[in-house]
């Protein structure tokens, strides 16, 4: 076995203030098989730590498509911070467009890519502890980006949109071995 603490086991704790809760719980310990739902979380996740070691505020489409203002103004995260962004009017049309859920289905959306970022590096300033954003900021300050974990590729779909974007799109990939299973126990209060 590597370092990867990711090889180990992993217990998730679950504190009750009234240990009584946990009669309803038949196991002790479940097992949690690994499977792609996990890997891209466990990407995106690994992805918002990367954003914020090298200042870069993101959002994810499906927040883009639910609040999208008419003043072309999207909250980024960065950090546990939110940071109003006006949207650049040359960009303005891509964002609407490639933020509209590809399958068109409202309840379970399907977006093209997983999130777009803005560098903070340019056109932000940082006065205290908020960035507050330049009057001009380039298109080339933004990616599309899609998390991939493992071998996964692009769809025909993501390229097709990779070929009409006037913004840059990324892949972030993490090229790590998850473990099999995931041990999960539930722990009464004591």
């Amino acid at each position: 076995m590597s370092g990867n603490p990711l090889h180990s086991k992993i217990s998730i704790f679950l504190h009750y203030s009234d240990s009584a809760q946990l009669d309803h719980w038949d196991l002790n310990m479940t097992r949690l098989q690994t499977n792609s739902n996990i890997q891209g979380h466990i990407g995106e996740l690994v992805f918002e730590h990367f954003c914020q070691r090298n200042k870069y505020a993101y959002i994810s489409l499906d927040e883009i498509y639910r609040t999208f203002t008419p003043e072309n103004i999207l909250r980024f995260r960065f950090g546990d911070r939110r940071i109003p962004v006006r949207i650049p009017d040359d960009i303005v049309d891509e964002v609407r467009r490639f933020s509209f859920p590809i399958n068109r289905d409202d309840h379970k959306p399907n977006y093209v890519y997983d999130f777009l970022t803005v560098s903070l590096m340019s056109s932000f300033t940082l006065t205290g502890d908020r960035y507050i954003q330049e009057p001009y900021l380039s298109k080339k300050a933004f990616n599309w980006i899609e998390v991939k974990t493992g071998k996964a590729k692009l769809s025909p779909a993501q390229r097709n949109y990779m070929k009409t974007s006037g913004i840059g799109v990324q892949v972030f990939r993490i090229n790590t071995d998850l473990p099999h299973t995931f041990d999960v126990t539930w722990e009464p209060k004591k």
